[in-house]
């Protein structure tokens, strides 16, 4: 979010005048600011506060950007009184996220100067070396891990169990010894075991851990559109207003990430769901929030559920452009050509000084021969002068001196 316009709310020198009528609101900004190129970066300041402040979401629906205007959406008509009351919320708002950046800016710099800069760390390989795990503690089913002193730090529990689910998902041999990593961010790492991992020891599981690094193998993605298609996937929906937030069943609960990415897809491959839903953001959150169109025509919750279930059945269409080529006719010799009973020789006027010469017949052609072909460049029987040579394509032989003396005149043809 651009910052300057930010301070430009805040100082109340963006905004002209606001209308409001009935849940709509009409925002008029200063002559030097209303530019339709200014209009994206505008609406990203409110859908800033939007995500921010639960005052400004209480109040408003999501902000909507739009080419040719600037406005908001009341969720409530009554709840402001006048447009200068409405103004004054705005710019209070905006002070505050001015307050909160300027103080964490100071609080992320006083941070960055009290701890070195670490190089990225490569959790996969240190567990294959055996430098991330201290010991494993094993207690009925469950096994807590204890991480390095050098790495034992809350911070670092997230990275290290995403490492730990990936390796379950790509390694065959984890997933016979431990069950699918769950991962609580107030609880220490741990681990459920299989009836083949009971029998281990805590040594043995350490060891099956490194090996698994050593394990190659592909990761199959699940099958998120197929499950949703057969309705096994989600567990409940809520909806409210043009937002709709899901949960999926307890198997799939720590594949939000992977769920959306299955989702986006379907997203951009279906027409349908184009129609109903917004775009799909991929960004890290535990929650499945999905916004609607305005006209998405939902109801209940349950008609998001069984649509959802439908455009994961329906297939894409795929346009198919055949090309149908006709079959080549055999071509004939001359000898095997028979003349159709339909077809009659033409008849040529012969040219001026020709008169009486012993000219030969032209044989029958067959239909696919065009009279044309006869002739040069494809000039008209009815139009060519005494200085033509006929040609026939069927004439395969060369003739005599005195057989093309007979022709009377034969000016050679220079196309």
């Amino acid at each position: 979010m651009s910052t300057t316009w930010l301070q430009l709310l805040a100082n109340n020198e963006l905004i002209r005048s606001i209308k409001i009528k009935g849940q709509k609101v009409k925002i008029k900004l200063y002559d030097k600011y209303s530019d339709e190129e200014n209009y994206r970066d505008i609406m990203g300041i409110f859908s800033n506060l939007h995500t921010k402040f639960s005052s400004f979401k209480n109040v408003f629906k999501r902000p909507i950007w739009r080419k040719d205007s600037i406005g908001l959406t009341l969720k409530d008509p009554e709840a402001f009184e006048n447009g200068e009351q409405l103004l004054t919320f705005l710019v209070e708002l905006a002070n505050q996220q001015l307050t909160s950046q300027t103080h964490n800016k100071v609080k992320d710099k006083k941070e960055r100067d009290a701890k070195p800069s670490r190089r990225r760390t490569y959790w996969r390989t240190l567990l294959g070396k055996g430098e991330l795990f201290e010991s494993l503690e094993v207690k009925n089913k469950e096994v807590t891990i204890l991480l390095k002193k050098e790495y034992d730090d809350t911070k670092n529990r997230d990275p290290i169990f995403q490492m730990l689910r990936l390796l379950f998902q790509g390694s065959q041999q984890m997933s016979l010894f431990f069950c699918t990593p769950k991962f609580k961010q107030s609880e220490p790492l741990r681990l459920c075991l299989t009836d083949a991992g009971l029998q281990k020891t805590p040594i043995e599981l350490l060891e099956i851990l490194k090996d698994c690094v050593k394990e190659k193998k592909q990761i199959k993605r699940k099958p998120f559109k197929k499950l949703l298609a057969k309705g096994a996937l989600i567990q409940s929906a809520t909806l409210e207003d043009d937002c709709v937030t899901l949960s999926l069943v307890d198997e799939f609960k720590n594949d939000v990430a992977e769920f959306r990415k299955s989702l986006n897809g379907l997203y951009r491959k279906n027409a349908d769901f184009r129609k109903a839903f917004l775009p799909i953001t991929l960004h890290k959150s535990d929650k499945l929030d999905f916004y609607l169109q305005e006209d998405h025509g939902f109801k209940t919750s349950d008609e998001v559920c069984s649509a959802l279930t439908l455009y994961a059945k329906s297939k894409r269409k795929k346009q198919e452009n055949k090309i149908t080529l006709a079959e080549p006719k055999s071509v004939q010799s001359e000898d095997e050509i028979e003349p159709e009973s339909s077809f009659e020789a033409p008849t040529i006027p012969l040219p001026p000084n020709t008169a009486g010469a012993n000219l030969k017949t032209i044989p029958q052609l067959p239909s696919f021969l065009d009279l044309k072909d006869l002739y040069p460049d494809n000039l008209d029987p009815l139009f060519y002068g005494s200085n033509v040579l006929i040609f026939s394509p069927l004439l395969s032989r060369t003739k005599s001196k005195e057989e093309m003396n007979s022709l009377g005149s034969t000016s050679s043809f220079k196309p």
